[in-house]
């Protein structure tokens, strides 16, 4: 919801002033406090608390317009005098907060003729008095399991908020396969009571008896605001008695990044076109679960010009960009696919056809799409030198077949391997069903930067896991049960190759 108040003033004829409204000496905004927070409140009950304004500069500050902005428990209380502030005043703007959730965020804009700030946001944040329910994990998944065979995880449960939390109610959706403690089958006699900042737990229990996957559903009925949260529970048997995880180290944390996806479109690409087209999806939903501010294209051209724009999660919607990687215009450099992503990075400045591709402070990304070699006359080492003139800090990520003859007729992916392991990316096989989901991986190391803490996608039996980096096997790590994640006691380095084996660990009889 947004409240907003439009501020005119009015001084009379004076010499001509630019586009800012400054005329001599410029006026500069101070205000405080950096963030402004509300103690917790009952629902419905209303507070008021100030931002100061302050006119540090050197001539009138003009405030042009106040707007509150969020989930609706803020709007605008005390109105400041529509006169300018001269310089060294100070003025306050009341912000009125009504809780409405148990943790309320948003914002105050100020506008002003601040010529070096015309417009700033103030955050804001409110707690309420009441319990919030918070699960540890949603879903609680207990991963990939041998079929016969069970494993038990530990479910949190607890309260965030700021009253005492009552659970009177526990109903499990699915219990032959996620089962509870037989104590709560049952009507629960008394509530549980969890006080505010402390847990309940609860032990599940998941028995694998097919491949398919399972899942499930617990819900928590009681005074928590929604009144019913519910939990999920998610598992897969399996014939296997192994697995295996891998993760690539990133370099740093960046919050937003520019993805530009080249795919090949041989001959040959057609004979594997299921097993992409199912990546492609794999892709496309690792893109709407990520965190990161990204923003996409899709290059098949010879020309570079992307296929149907650069998208970003506002107009990311039916997958169409993803797939006019193969479906898109191509021609005589599909086989070519550096040469064409280098092609692209050179349109993307101001008046080319893929005008804002890269942003400022952001992270370029390259996925190169290919069943066979770069083909490419200048060489990979020649153009990712070029490709990262155009995009300084670009990393390349490698979907290319890593044994020949694998499937269809693919062949070693060269030039593009090379370039994937120089600039610090990801091989992946193309001939693995599965090469979408790694994006999962790749996009969260990108958001959180360099990790020590790497988790395991199934129980592992501890003492058969085996840590590699680079494919050496190392130490210098623990398993952290409660977790179920692989911690480091120095974190990899930047572009590393992690790979974690273990043996199922489940309770089989």
């Amino acid at each position: 919801m947004l409240f907003f108040l439009l501020l005119l003033s009015c001084n009379g004829q004076g010499p001509s002033a630019d586009d800012s409204g400054v005329v001599g000496p410029a006026p500069e905004l101070w205000y405080y406090p950096d963030t402004l927070s509300f103690t917790p409140a009952l629902l419905s009950s209303s507070d008021v608390k100030d931002v100061q304004i302050r006119n540090t500069g050197g001539s009138e500050l003009v405030i042009r317009q106040l707007a509150t902005w969020g989930s609706g428990a803020f709007s605008l209380g005390t109105i400041p005098p529509s006169q300018p502030i001269p310089p060294g005043e100070i003025v306050s703007v009341g912000v009125q907060f009504i809780p409405t959730n148990p943790y309320d965020t948003g914002g105050l804009t100020i506008l002003t003729n601040d010529p070096k700030a015309p417009s700033v946001n103030v955050p804001l944040e409110g707690y309420a008095l009441v319990p919030s329910l918070e699960l540890s994990s949603n879903p609680l998944d207990f991963g990939v399991v041998p079929n016969g065979c069970s494993v038990t995880r530990t479910l949190g449960v607890k309260n965030a908020g700021y009253a005492e939390l009552e659970i009177e109610e526990i109903v499990n959706t699915n219990n032959s396969v996620f089962a509870l403690p037989e104590d709560l089958l049952l009507p629960l006699e008394d509530p549980i009571v969890v006080a505010p900042g402390e847990s309940w737990t609860v032990d599940i229990t998941y028995t694998a008896y097919t491949e398919l996957v399972a899942e499930g559903e617990i819900w928590f009925t009681g005074n928590d605001i929604l009144g019913v949260n519910v939990g999920l529970f998610r598992g897969e048997g399996t014939d296997e008695s192994t697995s295996e995880d891998e993760y690539w180290q990133s370099e740093e944390a960046f919050a937003r990044t520019d993805i530009l996806v080249f795919a090949s479109r041989t001959s040959s690409m057609g004979d594997n076109e299921s097993v992409t087209r199912s990546n492609l999806d794999a892709l496309s939903d690792a893109l709407v679960r990520t965190p990161l501010d990204w923003q996409l294209g899709v290059v098949t051209k010879d020309t570079g010009c992307v296929n149907v724009g650069v998208v970003t999660p506002v107009n990311f919607s039916d997958g169409a960009v993803l797939d006019s990687a193969m479906t898109g215009e191509f021609g005589l450099l599909t086989d070519e696919g550096l040469t064409v992503i280098k092609n692209a990075l050179e349109k993307s400045t101001s008046g080319e056809c893929n005008q804002g591709l890269l942003r400022n402070v952001s992270k370029p990304t390259i996925i190169v799409i290919s069943d066979g070699a770069d083909q490419s006359a200048q060489g990979w080492e020649t153009l990712t030198t070029g490709i990262q003139e155009f995009a300084p800090g670009a990393v390349i990520h490698a979907v290319s077949p890593s044994a020949s003859g694998v499937c269809a007729t693919s062949v070693l992916g060269a030039g593009y391997q090379e370039a994937a392991a120089e600039t610090g990316g990801v091989n992946l096989d193309f001939c693995a069903d599965d090469w979408g989901a790694a994006f999962d991986k790749v996009f969260g190391l990108l958001y959180s930067g360099p990790s020590r803490t790497f988790a395991l996608s199934s129980i592992p039996d501890p003492d058969s896991i085996e840590v590699r980096v680079n494919e050496a096997a190392v130490t210098g790590w623990v398993y952290n049960n409660s977790e179920n994640t692989i911690v480091f006691n120095e974190p990899p380095d930047a572009g590393e190759h992690i790979v974690i084996r273990y043996d199922l660990g489940a309770s089989c009889g």
